[in-house]
């Protein structure tokens, strides 16, 4: 059994700047090595291990799973090199963010993050473009129906999956950073904050450290801040590259998302001390959180529990109405899977998403209110 102690050991043995850790019993090890695999934190843990005093025979596997994770992160870096040479030829701007661009960032080395997928963020005019530059590389957006390639005009839609058949490399391609109707900065914001990173020999234009960190509060708020790797991600980048803080503030406010703001810096500031300026531990910290997640699995179903979190977590008012429309009407990749329609019957698609949100979650929910209980 999992216990926030444990949570508590694994986020200090991953810190930033680690002291000496408190004695963990022997029995904890391989809970908090489950723990570690299940947040995505392994490669971390296992460039701590002298710190840990785990035993050899724990110490391998941790050493193995790291080492399988740096090739693999090469040869994701590898293919968005490649993707955004190709891009660059046409003129077609790509901001890389997460994948091997956070392991950069916060971390310092392409091998101490866990990575599925590469994510690239670019205007919505530019959309179409941009998945025939995936196309032209080999990549197939994530659909075989009829009217696949009509899927990147969902206008709803905020991002679409690539993969290529040959590497399995997955893609995402963005148009933003959050669902239609959630609060998040926009292209235009994003794109007036700008820096370069050495990736691989080659300078790539990435976002800078502020707005990155916005960017990484929203998405662990649109995941319900599940991972821990979110929360160390955000530690990291404060000690590495520590953002300018009245301009994340700024943003923020442009964003509609301050509450997101204040989640993440009262998560950080319980549960991996990160330094924070004086003007931000004074403020009201607050926002919703879920640190029980993070050892039990939730009870509820999704389709309750996500929006529920996401309209706690917008600011009371027009932001949560917004939330809600997007939510409700907006039509998304799941409506495009269940029923593919052509370009020209697209204005059908807020009727498409009410008839699978009937069809497919009330059935659901009225499976878990009327379960009996054991």
């Amino acid at each position: 059994m999992l216990t926030l102690a444990d949570v508590r050991w694994l986020l200090q043995a991953v810190h930033p700047a680690p002291g000496p850790l408190p004695p963990l019993d022997p029995d904890r090890h391989h809970a908090v090595v489950a723990l570690a695999h299940h947040h995505r934190l392994t490669p971390l843990l296992a460039s701590r291990t002298a710190l840990t005093g785990f035993s050899p025979e724990l110490t391998a596997p941790l050493r193995q799973h790291a080492a399988h994770v740096a090739a693999r992160n090469l040869a994701f870096t590898r293919e968005l090199l490649a993707i955004l040479k190709a891009a660059g030829q046409t003129g077609i701007p790509l901001i890389p963010f997460k994948g091997p661009l956070l392991a950069v960032q916060a971390y310092g080395s392409l091998a101490l993050r866990e990575f599925d997928d590469l994510d690239l963020l670019t205007g919505r005019t530019h959309l179409p473009a941009a998945a025939h530059t995936l196309e032209t590389l080999g990549y197939k957006l994530v659909h075989t129906g009829r009217h696949a390639a009509s899927a990147i005009h969902l206008r709803t839609e905020y991002h679409f999956p690539f993969q290529h058949p040959v590497t399995g490399c997955c893609v995402e391609l963005h148009a933003g950073v959050a669902p239609a109707g959630f609060a998040q900065p926009s292209w235009r914001l994003l794109r007036d904050h700008l820096c370069t990173a050495n990736l691989g020999g080659a300078e790539v234009a990435v976002l800078n450290p502020s707005a990155l960190f916005l960017v990484l509060c929203v998405h662990a708020t649109k995941h319900l801040w599940g991972c821990l790797e979110f929360l160390t991600a955000l530690a990291h980048l404060i000690h590495r590259n520590p953002p300018d803080w009245p301009e994340v503030e700024r943003c923020a406010r442009l964003s509609g998302t301050e509450r997101f703001l204040a989640t993440a810096l009262s998560l950080l500031d319980e549960w991996t001390p990160a330094p924070l300026p004086d003007s931000l531990r004074r403020a009201p910290l607050s926002g919703p959180s879920l640190p029980g997640s993070w050892i039990d699995p939730p009870a509820s179903p999704a389709v309750l529990r996500r929006p529920a979190f996401h309209l706690r977590a917008h600011t009371p008012g027009p932001r949560r109405l917004k939330y809600l429309a997007g939510a409700l009407l907006a039509p998304n990749w799941d409506d495009f899977r269940w029923l593919p329609l052509p370009r020209r019957l697209q204005f059908l698609y807020p009727l498409v998403r009410f008839a699978r949100l009937v069809s497919v979650q009330i059935p659901s929910l009225l499976r878990f209110f009327t379960r009996k209980g054991p």
